[in-house]
């Protein structure tokens, strides 16, 4: 991110994945959550501007997310984050599965 630059909102779109958990919601922070058979969708903004992030560190492990098991499907993940140096204009900043750190889980 560029100097000054703060993250205040987000957004995650998974198809032929789902939502397992959420691990941290940043504080002042709102969420929504929409489930599919095959898709999923994460949405995340500030309530109030002095909860903006100043980095990504805060979503470290901020979800977890898993591939369905779908004959013949391919797991895709992508999703973008907002971000804004004085709150009147933003930035849309786009990323997709090789952006993120992704860390195989044993489910139970």
């Amino acid at each position: 991110m560029d100097a000054g630059e703060r993250i205040i909102a987000l957004g995650i779109k998974l198809e032929n994945g789902r939502v397992i958990a959420v691990n941290s919601i940043p504080e002042d922070w709102s969420l929504e959550v929409e489930a599919g058979p095959a898709h999923a969708k994460l949405a995340a903004a500030v309530l109030h501007g002095a909860a903006a992030l100043d980095s990504t560190s805060a979503l470290t492990n901020f979800a977890t997310v898993c591939a369905m098991a779908l004959p013949d499907a391919t797991f895709a993940i992508e999703g973008s984050l907002l971000t804004t140096v004085d709150f009147a204009s933003t930035r849309e900043r786009a990323f997709e599965a090789h952006d993120l750190q992704l860390a195989p889980i044993e489910l139970r």
